[in-house]
């Protein structure tokens, strides 16, 4: 009873999707597609990003910012302010030099600036969501990070113009 009440529900939720019509056969031997390699990697990555985002004493990000300030007390730079934006010059770049893009220049410019409008809404609600501190302890906008969020972006918007070529 249980297996046929199993097979009812799987039929109304699952199977309409995937196979809008499937022959009238009594050898029917579906098997769900195997997504489990697909999603380990991200899965596992996302668990390790929990695991060491915390702000204790002896947690990771503080202990990563105690090794950086013990062998470069000094270092600073400004450079990451402006390469998060390379994959947006690079996209125009090739256009300019005549490889062409999949979308005309106002369309693209319209994508792109529609992309980076929901970036910067979403990682501002997130950073005043989650109040993260900076491992600096100056403020509590520390995570997510704007510059990987505009990187992420602009690569995105690199791969969608130019991943056919």
């Amino acid at each position: 009873m249980r297996k046929s009440i199993l097979f009812f529900l799987l039929n109304l939720t699952i199977l309409p999707p995937v196979f809008s019509q499937v022959h009238d056969s009594s050898r029917f031997n579906w098997k769900p597609p195997v997504i489990r390699r697909a999603i380990t990697v991200p899965v596992a990555l996302i668990i390790s990003g929990i695991l060491t985002n915390g702000n204790s004493k002896e947690g990771l990000k503080k202990e990563i910012a105690e090794e950086r300030n013990e062998h470069l007390p000094v270092f600073k730079t400004k450079a990451d302010n402006f390469i998060q934006f390379a994959p947006i010059l690079v996209a125009y770049g090739l256009d300019a030099a005549g490889v062409p893009s999949k979308t005309d220049l106002a369309n693209r410019t319209a994508i792109l600036f529609k992309g980076e409008l929901l970036m910067m809404g979403v990682v501002t609600l997130m950073k005043h969501t989650i109040h993260d501190q900076r491992p600096d302890g100056s403020a509590y906008n520390s995570f997510p990070s704007g510059h990987t969020a505009q990187a992420f972006a602009a690569a995105t918007f690199l791969s969608e113009e130019y991943k056919d070529r």
